[in-house]
């Protein structure tokens, strides 16, 4: 009695597996979720310093202060 799969199966099985994806799209609703302006969401300022740059011409953290040439 056979209780795994043979490496080909397996092989066999994922490009299948990816045929069947490109040949069904995904649906209207799943491929809105992913099509969002961020500016929208998050202004120019949010971003930066969600990132880390302080608009006041310094980098990274408050315990790390460095200058911007």
């Amino acid at each position: 009695m056979k209780n795994r799969r043979t490496r080909n199966e397996q092989r066999i099985e994922q490009e299948n597996h990816y045929v069947g994806m490109e040949t069904h799209k995904p649906s209207n609703r799943s491929s809105a979720a992913f099509k969002h302006d961020v500016r929208q969401i998050y202004g120019v300022k949010q971003c930066l310093t969600k990132w880390g740059v302080n608009l006041n011409g310094i980098i990274g953290a408050e315990n790390k202060k460095q200058n911007i040439c």
